[in-house]
């Protein structure tokens, strides 16, 4: 499974289509083809590269073009922003399930007005939407994706809607670690013991100790890892210092049989799977028999990195007909972890501490702010202190 990053702009993200929009003012130009023999040739733009990226919270802007083949009577204009996600929740699937929307809103730009079109012009309706601040990220893995898309309506009077090309669009959702506890800003240690009756004969020993300076961080910031390993055995061990992420899916799984032997919803079992990349290892040390050793590693977070998810994606519509998927949730998470073993035994010890990733951080924010009006106050005084010495001179 390939790291989950914030989607970046690859080069195939910067090139326009030609197609439709001829310069990068996003003038449109429509051609038989796209018209094709429909009643209507719609479609929507959403201002940035083909597939923009927005933040949680963010305005998105955009206009929807319209160009009837022959005069239409329409009652109104709509736009709907929805987020799907799908995933493989059972190991013996071999293709992803159905959709599941967990977000949908409407966005009128012509709301219920009644209104006539001109057939052959080209009509241009401009709007603004702010997205939701609570938004996941969008992801996508070899077990699951998360994706969000806007689509244009025109609502014509006869009752049959005339829908435009759905636009996907990529979302990086916001996650403070200021608010988070303020233990976790100070340094945590864990240590773990294993007794290796299985090397030899006696009361052998391995030591290990792991210390992260931090447990939540943003990018930018540098994690700290120190660990100790004492090999009291006569046998050679080594070790490896990971940063890890996790991402980990779960759900309830409904029955298909609707009839009098399916199962009860209080008697269903929440159903989980989990996959982990190594997104940073050092690799693996070897450490001599009774000696001790102490390294350090020093993660760096990249910019990219997808925030760990503070809360779970749930679905609020009833139980399908099939492949029911009831109170899903995704989580994304990272962990430090040190793993200690031995190729005689194949004994491990691992020692795993989860890390918060956020992708801002109130406090230090808080602090800047201050510092940096405490510096304009001190220049200001400064400043003002330098004229009235000057005008006393006078």
């Amino acid at each position: 499974m390939a790291p989950l990053t914030s989607p970046e702009m690859h080069e195939s993200d910067r090139k326009p289509n030609w197609n439709v929009m001829r310069t990068f003012d996003l003038t449109l130009h429509f051609d038989d083809e796209t018209l094709g023999h429909d009643e209507t040739g719609c479609y929507l733009c959403l201002l940035g590269c083909r597939k923009p990226l927005y933040q949680a919270g963010q305005v998105v802007a955009g206009h929807m073009v319209i160009r009837p083949v022959r005069n239409i009577h329409i009652s109104g204009v709509s736009v709907i922003f929805s987020g799907r996600y799908v995933t493989k929740w059972r190991e013996d699937q071999t293709t992803w399930g159905n959709y599941s929307l967990f977000y949908e809103e409407v966005v009128y730009v012509v709301e219920k007005r009644q209104m006539e079109l001109d057939g052959q012009r080209y009509y241009r309706y401009d709007f603004e939407y702010r997205l939701p601040v609570d938004l996941p990220s969008s992801l996508k893995c070899a077990d699951g994706k998360l994706a969000y898309c806007a689509q244009g309506v025109v609502h014509a009077q006869t009752g049959s809607d005339i829908y435009t090309n759905a636009r996907r669009f990529r979302v990086w959702a916001t996650v403070d670690t200021g608010r988070l506890p303020s233990s976790l800003r100070d340094p945590v240690e864990r240590a773990e013991e294993q007794v290796c009756k299985s090397w030899l004969t006696g009361d052998d020993r391995v030591r290990v100790k792991l210390m992260l300076n931090v447990q939540t961080l943003v990018p930018g910031e540098p994690l700290v890892a120190t660990a100790t390993v004492d090999n009291l055995t006569s046998r050679a061990v080594g070790y490896s210092i990971a940063l890890q992420q996790v991402m980990a899916f779960s759900a309830i799984l409904g029955c298909e049989n609707r009839g009098k032997h399916s199962t009860p919803l209080y008697h269903r079992r929440r159903h989980r799977k989990q996959t982990t990349k190594d997104l940073a290892s050092s690799g693996v040390v070897a450490v001599t028999p009774h000696t001790a050793v102490t390294a350090r590693r020093i993660f760096s977070i990249p910019r990219a990195l997808l925030p760990s998810s503070q809360s779970h994606i749930s679905v609020p519509h009833p139980l399908r007909q099939h492949g029911d998927i009831i109170s899903p949730e995704i989580y994304v998470s990272y962990v430090v972890k040190l793993s200690v073993s031995s190729e005689s035994s194949g004994s491990e010890l691992s020692i795993p501490i989860e890390v918060d990733i956020g992708t801002t951080d109130s406090r230090s924010q808080q602090h800047k702010t201050d510092d940096a009006a405490s510096t304009i106050e001190t220049e200001c005084s400064l400043y003002s202190h330098s004229l009235y010495s000057h005008s006393g001179i006078i």
